[in-house]
């Protein structure tokens, strides 16, 4: 009798680690199972961050672009201001040659020729 109490309790006790082990292994199976979860939705919270840092980068960029090319645009206007204004100098300035050299033709053409005649016999 105390040999059959000894194996059935031999038998509980193996029993009874077994049930320990089982709940071990559900215990990890269920630890596994969430920290699957866990890095699904940190893959997740990675993939709409990124696209939120490439969805303002795309922005900066497209406001970047449209700043410079306004500025491009301003200065492009303000050079060729600039050219207009220097060449309406620059064709006053010729005109007021020519209009002096018209002058000079008319008051000494005849001197001129005069000398030229002059210079022409001598030789």
């Amino acid at each position: 009798m105390a040999i059959t109490f000894f194996f059935r309790f031999l038998k509980r006790r193996t029993i009874m680690e077994e049930n320990k082990i089982d709940q071990i292994i559900a215990s990890l199976s269920r630890i596994e199972t969430s920290a699957e979860g866990v890095q699904r939705e940190a893959e997740r919270e990675k993939a709409e961050y990124t696209q939120l840092i490439e969805d303002k980068i795309k922005k900066f960029d497209e406001e970047l672009d449209e700043k410079t090319e306004r500025e491009l645009g301003t200065r492009k206007e303000s050079l060729q201001q600039k050219h207009q204004e220097e060449l309406i100098a620059m064709r006053a300035k010729i005109l007021d040659h020519v209009s002096q050299m018209d002058e000079a033709y008319e008051v000494n053409h005849e001197q001129w020729v005069e000398d030229i005649v002059a210079s022409i016999i001598k030789e």
